[in-house]
């Protein structure tokens, strides 16, 4: 999906592989990344609710990495306390 020609955007699941963000060379050339996925944790069993959360650090991570690899300029993440505690 594209928003405008400077500004993709990229749609990925999280939850199906930790290198969601970062499959072939979709970093390459970026110069900043708005990170703005967080899981939202809402009802579920604890151990689910932790294997999502476990799933959504490493995707961050593996993203983190690969921005650093590819000499992205600044990364923004924005998330809420909400998504990860809870209402």
């Amino acid at each position: 999906m594209l928003v405008s020609k400077s500004m993709p955007l990229i749609d990925a699941d999280m939850f199906t592989s930790k290198d969601c963000f970062t499959k072939g060379d979709m970093l390459k050339g970026i110069d900043y990344v708005f990170h703005t996925a967080a899981p939202l944790l809402v009802g579920g069993n604890k151990v689910e609710n932790e294997e999502k959360s476990r799933m959504y650090v490493e995707a961050t991570q593996a993203l983190m990495e690969t921005a650093i690899k590819e000499g992205v300029k600044k990364v923004v993440i924005v998330g809420a306390a909400s998504s990860i505690v809870g209402q």
